[in-house]
């Protein structure tokens, strides 16, 4: 399975970690705050992507019909992880024998808290060109979710000092919350 697809002969192979990041009750984003940053330090291997999930609800709702949306980005030259927030240090594993474990000093990874993330160092991505856009329409408790999939069924791969971020492009009213989750599908490396 050297190209990693998923075909109905080599299923037995769909192994490989979720690095699923949930976050805090989150108030008042403003547009072009990060929520989710995602940085592969490793050297040694590249890391690949086979699928991001993103969900966000609101916990409190607004008085006023909002919408909310979210990009997803690959970014390079990545030096630095973003602080303010959860740090997710232990990813799932989808079959726990004969997987190699992701060290902790292989990548880090972290999650908005309470708010915006104080950004990482990382070239800034093109906010014109995302991976993936997930949006949720006005409403007094608006939702978004999906799920980024390539669509040639090869994954994304990072290299060292590559990484994913999610930034929210619409802002979050402070008198409206929200939690969001994150999950990276990663298979057998």
């Amino acid at each position: 399975m050297k190209n990693m697809l998923l075909e109905p002969g080599n299923l037995v192979h769909a192994q490989g970690h979720i690095v699923g990041a949930l976050s805090g009750v989150i108030t008042a984003l403003s547009a072009g705050d990060d929520v989710f940053e995602f940085r592969w330090i490793s050297a040694a291997r590249d890391l690949p992507i086979s699928a991001v999930r993103f969900a966000a609800y609101t916990v409190t709702p607004h008085s006023a019909a909002l919408g909310m949306a979210f990009q997803l980005h690959k970014v390079g030259t990545f030096s630095a992880i973003g602080s303010g927030g959860k740090t997710i240090v232990v990813p799932t594993l989808r079959k726990t024998t004969g997987m190699t474990a992701l060290a902790a000093a292989d990548y880090a990874c972290v999650v908005s808290n309470t708010g915006a993330l104080t950004p990482g160092t990382y070239a800034a991505p093109d906010a014109d060109e995302p991976m993936e856009v997930f949006t949720g329409p006005g409403s007094t408790t608006p939702s978004a979710e999906g799920k980024w999939e390539p669509r040639d069924g090869l994954p994304t791969v990072l290299a060292a000092n590559e990484g994913l971020i999610v930034r929210a492009t619409r802002a979050i009213a402070s008198t409206q919350t929200i939690q969001l989750f994150v999950g990276l599908e990663v298979p057998k490396m």
